[in-house]
């Protein structure tokens, strides 16, 4: 006779009460879709901005009065990502960045700024930037259509932009959109040509892109650059180019035909601090528990029962413990006789900070060995969820790092000749980016769905959600409208990441 889950695993196990427990998940590979409930954020797991006291709070009407008054001058980003300058000088430390089209208010200053035609603008917050040729003044005119591109939402979507996977080798990647008919042709019959040169004929590759082989096209001069199949361009959302053309975030042009668009998962952590609590496990690879059956003598071992229910990835476990080796096997009590094998289960456990913490900092603890992440305000954990870190040939390095700079996205690539042809990788705007020790980051992976196991090339990988979530909750603080922002080398403040095997 089957067991069911309830039976089974509810109630036996009572590691789950009721659906209202579990967080959403997106279960892959032929087994349902579940759409569940997860507990309303924590007071203390609240983003920076939204923890400020009565006190510090301006009436937002009274705000925009004041900063109007500060800030008379209205105007829009030129650059497709302005560097922001500590002082008013060409030469000044960058400290953050804004995107194309963003719009900002300023004031203008006096005297003569070198290098800078029109004068530096001290923008709100802060910061300083060149007038006219980084900073278009609404005086000046509309925006041209070069520059329409919009800016992404920092903190109202878990992706800043929509992505989509390069499915065809040398995609063309174009300056514009063709004129016309005629301009489409000769791109598409380059682009053949190109493939077929590089397929059948390569010892006269180099000939054809010189354009030396008569009767054969010549380059188009709209084409910018070809993309490898595997690589990944980001797109602005709620942007309709019709269903031939799709614009990237640079604003240049590919085929609709060439892309496929990203399903990114789903998955959201936990907050902590209300009926949730450490530890908790969540399940890494959809399996079934094992039952605990113990002999005359009182040893513990494990049976594999084909009649308990498979639990789905990311299924939240609130009472699993540390692994313990029960009979031959290291596993997770779940409660009651029954246990996961410890490749089924990311578990978190409370820790104690290493270092000295304020009661509000914000920390973060990756448990390599787990796969999981815990983000702590002082020494009470307020977020947990799974990760992915990286696989054995690019291990993720244990230690204690500072998170130095910050971008809703960044873009990473490694197409070194010298990188094997399947390591490498372009992806454009990886969301919710977080560096804290050289090239390794906490950022979202819209790429996979397979967190709780190892997967990266070094980096934290979390789900969109999770990675907006903890990005909204360290410092450095990113400010209204900016797109990145490096922390102060002078006078470090950036969230500590402890990372443990």
């Amino acid at each position: 006779m089957r067991i069911s889950i309830a039976a089974a695993v509810l109630v036996a196990l009572a590691l789950i009460v009721g659906l209202a427990l579990r967080s959403p998940s997106e279960v892959v590979e032929g087994t349902a879709r579940e759409t569940v409930q997860t507990p309303e954020p924590h007071p203390s797991s609240e983003p920076i901005s939204d923890r400020r006291a009565d006190s510090e709070i301006e009436d937002e009407e009274a705000k925009a009065e004041r900063i109007a008054r500060e800030y008379p001058i209205e105007g829009t980003v030129r650059y497709f990502q302005l560097g922001i300058r500590a002082e008013p000088k060409r030469d000044a430390r960058i400290l953050g960045f804004i995107r194309r089209n963003t719009r900002v208010r300023a004031r203008a200053l006096d005297g003569d700024h070198p290098g800078c035609t029109h004068g530096f603008l001290e923008l709100y917050p802060l910061g300083y930037a060149c007038a006219g040729t980084e900073i278009l003044i609404d005086e000046e005119g509309e925006i041209t259509e070069a520059h329409r591109i919009f800016p992404p939402p920092v903190s109202e979507h878990p992706l800043p932009y929509d992505y989509y996977f390069v499915t065809m080798e040398d995609a063309p990647v174009l300056k514009r959109f063709p004129r016309n008919y005629q301009e489409r042709e000769a791109v598409l019959a380059y682009v053949r040509r190109l493939r077929h040169y590089k397929r059948n004929e390569s010892e006269k590759l180099e000939a054809f892109l010189e354009g030396k082989i008569e009767g054969e096209p010549r380059r188009p001069r709209v084409i910018d650059r070809f993309l490898a199949r595997g690589y990944y361009i980001s797109s602005p959302r709620g942007i309709d180019e019709g269903s031939r053309y799709i614009r990237n975030a640079q604003g240049e042009v590919l085929f609709a035909d060439s892309l496929l668009k990203v399903e990114a998962s789903e998955h959201r952590g936990v907050h902590l601090g209300g009926e949730f609590n450490l530890p908790l496990g969540f399940v890494a690879r959809p399996g079934r528990p094992s039952r605990i059956v113990r002999d005359e003598d009182g040893n513990e071992s494990l049976v594999d029962d084909e009649d308990a229910e498979v639990f789905p990835r990311y299924a939240l476990l609130p009472h699993s413990q540390k692994r313990e080796l029960i009979g031959r096997f290291l596993a997770h009590r779940v409660g009651g006789d029954w246990a996961f094998k410890e490749w089924f289960i990311a578990h978190a456990e409370r820790i104690e900070p290493p270092f000295e913490v304020r009661s509000d900092e914000v920390w973060i603890h990756v448990d390599l060995a787990e796969q999981t992440l815990v983000v702590y305000r002082g020494k009470e954990p307020i977020f947990a969820t799974v990760v992915s870190t990286g696989v054995e040939a690019h291990a993720t390095p244990p230690g204690v790092f500072r998170i130095d700079k910050k971008f809703v996205g960044r873009t990473m690539s490694d197409v070194s000749p010298d990188t094997p042809k399947g390591d490498q990788y372009r992806i454009e705007d990886v969301p919710y980016t977080q560096y804290y020790q050289g090239s390794y980051a906490i950022h979202a992976a819209f790429w996979h769905d397979r967190l709780g196991i190892p997967r990266s090339h070094g980096c934290v990988n979390l789900s969109p959600h999770d990675a907006m979530t903890v990005f909204n909750l360290t410092e450095p603080e990113l400010p209204p409208a900016w797109f990145g922002i490096y922390d102060d080398p002078e006078a470090p403040s950036g969230s500590r990441v402890y990372l443990t095997e």
